[in-house]
């Protein structure tokens, strides 16, 4: 899988939208365990099927380019309070699922060796952003509007339910969804062989997740706000975090795979009034970020970028009901 350039690639088509159980392969939706759903929202009648189609038809004018010194998104499809304000960025960075937060975690389980022997997941964000900025990364994350009420939390599911990703890797039900998607989005980079000791390191931090994510007597996390301390504090001259408001209605996901290229999530999600979102993850960014990081190392590139798909098919499962919408854009 190569970084073409827009025009060697064009044109830029989008595959015929499945829904995730669908990738996945079987019917059965126990280990989708999140609230999104597009079953749901066509029931009640919340979305309109027409106006579903309408809007999936029109994804293609919200991709633009990519800036390479935009801040790191993540893929959530609500609104920036920013825009609702009438101010929309015009300095775009990729999305990610839980933006660099997303990243460091696949890079611990795939290189331990070079991430070191910290002791928390906090420890971890701060030597891999050091890392980043070396390597001209940019990065970031978001929080939300409902945060004063989950005080715990950032708003970012793909941060604040990792354990509970991780533990999706554990499931021999779900193990089944992650791997199927994942060979779809790789082909011929999905390497069956390095599953094993992606396993056995997820396993290892979720045994030890007191410490690592240091988890408290009562169950909660101490280290979801920390991570976005720690984006803060590593910052230089960008701002890493966005504020998204608003209830989750993504209804389709993305997977972009053309490089230097991004999603407008804001003027997509204003346009059909904030009732139809999207999941979009920019996956040639993952790519990329593989080849900056090891230029010479073509099996750790493998190991990271499968681990780093895994993590964000587990993240959809505890995001989702598996029946929202996904298409690729390549």
């Amino acid at each position: 899988m190569n970084l073409d350039s827009r025009k060697e690639r064009m044109p830029i088509t989008f595959t015929e939208p499945k829904t995730l159980l669908e990738l996945a392969g079987s019917g059965t939706s126990v280990a989708w365990t999140g609230g999104i759903s597009l079953a749901k929202a066509l029931e009640s009648g919340e979305v309109d099927k027409k106006k579903l189609d309408e809007a999936i038809a029109a994804l293609a004018k919200y991709y633009v380019p990519a800036d390479p010194d935009g801040s790191m998104r993540c893929i959530d499809g609500r609104v920036s309070e920013e825009a609702v304000g009438g101010y929309f960025r015009k300095r775009l960075g990729p999305q990610v699922p839980g933006g660099s937060a997303g990243t460091v975690l696949a890079l611990q389980i795939a290189d331990e060796e070079r991430m070191g022997s910290n002791t928390t997941f906090v420890e971890d964000m701060d030597s891999a952003l050091g890392w980043f900025k070396e390597n001209d990364l940019y990065f970031g994350g978001h929080i939300d509007s409902h945060s004063a009420e989950h005080p715990e939390n950032t708003g970012c599911g793909a941060i604040d339910k990792i354990p509970e990703i991780l533990a999706k890797l554990e499931s021999n039900v779900a193990l089944l969804h992650i791997e199927n998607v994942t060979r779809i989005l790789l082909g011929a980079n999905f390497d069956s062989h390095i599953l094993p000791e992606i396993l056995e390191e997820a396993r290892r931090l979720n045994a030890k997740e007191e410490i690592y994510f240091e988890k408290d007597e009562e169950g909660r996390y101490a280290y979801k706000k920390k991570v976005i301390r720690a984006l803060e504090e590593n910052a230089v001259d960008h701002d890493p975090i966005e504020v998204l408001v608003g209830a989750h209605k993504e209804m389709v996901l993305v997977v972009n795979m053309v490089p230097e290229t991004t999603f407008d999530r804001d003027h997509f999600s204003l346009d059909n009034g904030n009732a139809i979102q999207a999941f979009n993850y920019d996956f040639w960014r993952s790519i990329e970020m593989a080849n900056k990081l090891y230029p010479k190392d073509a099996a750790r590139r493998k190991e990271f970028l499968v681990c780093r798909t895994m993590l964000a098919v587990a993240a959809l499962m505890a995001l989702t009901d598996g029946t929202i919408l996904a298409t690729v854009r390549k």
